[in-house]
């Protein structure tokens, strides 16, 4: 029957013997239902051998009074879920903002936070807490572990089994980010959780890890991943001991969200050590690289530098707040203003003044923009490379190249112009020879021989500048030829200016002395004229470290005007001056720069507008095998009484033939003369006999005299040889006396006696010639 079709109630007394509820065969029932607001929500059975109309009434108030009460007791059960919820999901909302606490504190190591997050969880929400992380090599590690029992805690700090032991079914729910759970949880969360199969048999790898938290006397429990992006990194594992309740869905939703966290937290602290390791690589760098790099804020204050910025501007720990030469700032300005338009990269060239030292820096500067996170990039970040050695090489290549080429043009100039001074000066010595002191026409010949030897002097200090003239060395200590000049030197210097001489150990290079005597007082007298207003000149000596060995150093230093970029560049051409018109030719420092070059030295100058400057010529050592002594000029010969005087004489200049052979006719010689090689072979073809000795020049047009000689000493070696001319290089001078042993060397201009003495020396050495004396 149905107990809600009618309200009042009747007994019935066909019952089906299969609803007996008691063995009350016969008895007759009758039901009343619960009446609720006009609906029915139940209905009240009662059975009764003894039916009566009582009884009937008894069970109408029995369910009129049954309807409120199962209501009543229905809300009382609405609310005692609803507590139990709001306390769960209050529980719930702790641990997660406990563990987002926690967890907010993990930057650079997640072993510390996990830890402490095991310790959140055990044992207010949890009895068992643990966290793995895959390694590389597909392993677990764990890193964090708690167990609300002491005697326990060893064992739950062993790592869950390692994933290849897994079952298919345990790493496939993993892999898909599902979490695994104690057979019993599974059933109570239904076949959509992740477990076991749903055939109940299993995997080896869920019965592995239940027998692992079985020995951790786990009533219940949930291993949960750890993903992120996509990729399991890991494993959470949590479980309940008995007596306590399972887990309950929304404990597994708790912890899938708390694993989430983990996974940020470990994405965080593998960023966190990427970024790390880069910005080290990046410090490891910049600190291993040779150039500086420094960074600089709009104020211009340095933010950062590595070490090699601390080398070239020689700052020291005692350096409280490190700052580039203020020179610096208006390159940087600039720099910025091009940054600005758009650049991505820019460089420039500054020079700045080191504050340590007080040395002029050469920089080659590379700048950009160091990005910024929200405002406009304002801080600069600049490559400083120290071009100082660079520059100077690179002068030194420029002036060594100009030399070259003043050398080829006064080797050129030499030659035509040495053939002049031989006409002027041999003919005003002759001239002044035959007047006599007494004649009154004598001063006018001699100011004409004296201007001829200045020219010939100002030739040969060309040649000397160019390397064109080689200078016998001889040992000078310097220190000693300091000293032994400094009396000279004191009077060259004005009254207004302090000349200091200092010496420290010291030793001998190979130079010629009278070559060193001339650096010196080129030296000072230009010292001296860059102190118009007075100031301080200081020559020093010392030995230094040089890249071959040890070197002696001579330095000279004065405090005047000093010189600006473009005059510095320059200061060693020759005829360069700033001095004005008839002060100076222009030549002192090229000078200088030439006999120490020569002498296998340097020199470098150092100066700024204002700050004086400083000359720094070094020289090396010389060891006494390595000095290389001036020979001792021969006595002169004399000439042989009698004997051959025949000379031939080849010149293709015309006045320098005539001259020469008016100085050979008046010392008694026969000269026979000729205009170039070719002449003078045809004439000793139609001679009778050989002439005694050959004068012939170097350089001439057809047939040289080096040729000459050739031909004529092919039969007649002993033939004496006199080369004389306006100019040879001093390797090709070498290369003529070596192939001719014997032979000699007269360069233009010469005065008469030096003509007569150097044909007589020869003739002098030469065995008298036979009787037959013949072809």
């Amino acid at each position: 029957m149905s107990p809600t079709s009618a309200r009042a109630p009747r007994w019935i007394s066909d019952l089906d013997p299969g609803s007996d509820p008691g063995g009350l065969a016969g008895a007759a029932a009758a039901s009343r239902a619960f009446p609720l607001g006009g609906e029915l929500e139940g209905a009240l059975i009662v059975w009764s051998a003894r039916p009566s109309r009582l009884a009937l009434l008894r069970l109408a108030r029995a369910a009129r009074a049954g309807g409120p009460e199962i209501e009543r007791a229905r809300l009382d059960d609405a609310e005692r879920r609803s507590r139990l919820g709001a306390s769960h999901a209050r529980r719930h909302l702790a641990l997660l903002v406990s563990a987002s606490a926690v967890l907010a504190r993990t930057i650079d190591d997640w072993h510390p936070g996990l830890e402490a997050l095991a310790d959140e969880v055990v044992p207010l929400h949890a009895d068992y807490f643990a966290v793995d992380i895959l390694a590389d090599d597909g392993s677990l590690q764990r890193v964090a572990s708690a167990h609300v029992d002491p005697a326990l805690a060893r064992a739950a700090r062993q790592p869950m089994v390692e994933p290849r032991s897994w079952g298919d079914d345990l790493s496939r729910l993993l892999r898909r980010g599902l979490p695994v759970l104690s057979r019993d949880e599974h059933s109570r969360l239904g076949p959509d959780a992740g477990g076991p199969d749903s055939d109940g048999r299993g995997s080896d790898g869920a019965d592995a890890i239940a027998a692992l938290h079985h020995r951790l006397d786990l009533d219940s429990w949930a291993v949960i991943p750890i993903g992120v992006r996509g990729s399991t990194m890991g494993s959470l594992s949590v479980g309940t001991v008995v007596p306590r309740r399972g887990l309950r869905p929304s404990d597994v939703e708790t912890y899938e969200e708390l694993a989430a966290r983990c996974g940020l937290t470990l994405e965080r602290v593998d960023l966190y050590r990427h970024s790390a390791a880069n910005e080290r690589r990046l410090h490891t760098l910049v600190d291993a690289s040779p150039l500086a790099i420094i960074e600089i804020d709009p104020l211009g204050v340095l933010r950062s530098w590595n070490q090699a910025a601390v080398d070239l501007f020689r700052w020291t720990p005692a350096t409280v707040s490190p700052a580039l030469p203020p020179e610096a700032s208006v390159t940087l300005a600039g720099l910025r203003v091009r940054l600005r338009g758009g650049h991505p990269v820019v460089a420039d060239r500054m020079t700045v003044v080191r504050q340590a030292d007080g040395a002029a820096l050469s920089l080659s500067v590379a700048a950009a923009f160091v990005p910024g996170e929200s405002q406009p990039a304002e801080d600069l970040v600049c490559i400083l490379t120290d071009v100082t050695q660079r520059e100077l090489l690179e002068r030194e290549l420029q002036q060594k190249q100009r030399m070259e080429a003043l050398g080829r043009l006064a080797g050129g100039v030499a030659h035509d112009f040495n053939n002049l001074l031989t006409v002027i000066v041999g003919y005003s010595e002759l001239l002044a020879g035959r007047l006599g002191e007494g004649d009154p026409s004598y001063p006018d010949v001699d100011a004409i021989r004296v201007a001829g030897r200045q020219a010939a002097a100002f030739t040969e200090q060309l040649l000397t500048i160019s390397h064109n003239r080689r200078v016998e060395a001889g040992t000078v200590d310097l220190a000693q030829a300091v000293r032994n000049l400094e009396p000279v030197l004191r009077r060259l210097v004005g009254d207004d200016v302090v000349f200091v001489a200092g010496d420290r150990a010291t030793g001998s290079i190979a130079i010629d002395e009278g070559r060193l005597e001339q650096v010196l007082l080129n030296l000072v007298v230009n010292a001296d004229d860059a102190m118009p207003e007075g100031g301080t000149l200081t020559v020093t000596t010392g030995t230094v470290d040089g890249p071959d060995g040890p070197c002696v150093e001579l330095v000279v230093r004065d405090t005047g005007v000093g010189m600006d970029p473009a005059t510095l560049e320059r200061c060693f051409d020759p005829f360069f001056t700033t001095k004005g018109r008839g002060h100076g030719t222009g030549l002192g420092l090229a000078t200088v720069y030439g006999v120490i070059d020569q002498a296998g030295g340097d020199i470098s100058v150092q100066s700024a507008l204002g700050r004086g400057t400083v000359f720094r010529a070094t020289f090396p050592r010389a060891e006494p095998s390595e000095v290389v002594a001036a020979a001792p000029a021969p006595d002169r010969a004399r000439p042989r009484a009698g004997g051959d005087r025949r000379v031939l004489l080849v010149e293709d200049e015309g006045d320098v033939r005539a001259y020469a052979r008016t100085v050979l006719d008046a010392a008694g010689f026969d000269v026979i003369e000729a205009g170039d090689g070719v002449e003078a072979l045809e004439l000793v073809s139609r001679m009778a006999e050989l002439p005694s000795i050959l004068v012939t020049d170097v350089l001439m047009p057809r047939m040289g005299g080096p040729d000459l000689a050739s031909e004529l000493t092919a039969g007649h070696p002993g033939l004496p040889v006199l080369y004389i001319s306006g100019y040879v290089e001093d390797q090709r001078r070498d290369e003529l006396l070596r192939d001719r042993p014997g032979a000699r060397f007269l360069p233009k201009p010469f005065k008469p006696v030096e003509l007569v003495r150097a044909v007589d020396d020869l003739l002098a050495n030469v065995p008298a010639r036979t009787a037959e004396g013949g072809r």
